[in-house]
């Protein structure tokens, strides 16, 4: 019992209470009738000039160059007839969980072909899971690691290869 102002005495000392609030009644009512004040917000200076942070360029350094459009007529069979494929290249770090999202950019934006990374795909994963309606799949899926794994999405209408020797 002696020791008990002691102790008490030494523990405040070197340890500092930390009082928290009172949640009864009376903090309740004082609360509620408190105003708490704003701060007020002064505008920037009318007389004060706008610095510019950014690089500006000038107009008059600018030359104007008139542009033509190409007659497609002169142009010869084989310069017509030119396929240039839309591509999209996607990561997206686990695809069985974001397929559909990517079923409706791919449907949606009409790209010919479509090249993603890191699949993270399994041989025992099914291609009907992975698949996009009017889209051929290639996929070389991930073996013993965590990550990895690749696929593209070719359009049925594009006659295509693959070349076994870069599958390995």
């Amino acid at each position: 019992m002696g020791l008990t102002p002691f102790v008490n005495h030494w523990g405040r000392k070197r340890w500092p209470r930390y009082r928290g609030r009172r949640a009864g009644k009376q903090f309740k009512s004082r609360e509620k009738h408190r105003q708490h004040q704003i701060g007020k917000v002064y505008p920037r200076p009318l007389n004060r000039e706008a610095t510019r942070t950014a690089r500006s360029r000038n107009l008059l350094n600018c030359v104007f160059v008139p542009v033509t459009a190409p007659n497609i007529t002169s142009l010869s069979d084989n310069q017509q007839r030119v396929f240039v494929p839309s591509l999209l290249l996607s990561n997206v770090m686990s695809l069985s969980p974001k397929i559909d999202e990517v079923r409706d950019v791919v449907l949606h934006a009409d790209f010919d072909l479509v090249c993603i990374t890191e699949t993270w795909l399994r041989d025992h994963i099914p291609e009907n899971i992975v698949a996009i309606h009017g889209y051929n799949l290639i996929r070389r899926d991930r073996i013993n690691d965590l990550h990895g794994g690749v696929c593209v999405y070719v359009k049925d209408t594009i006659k295509y290869q693959v070349v076994r020797d870069l599958m390995n």
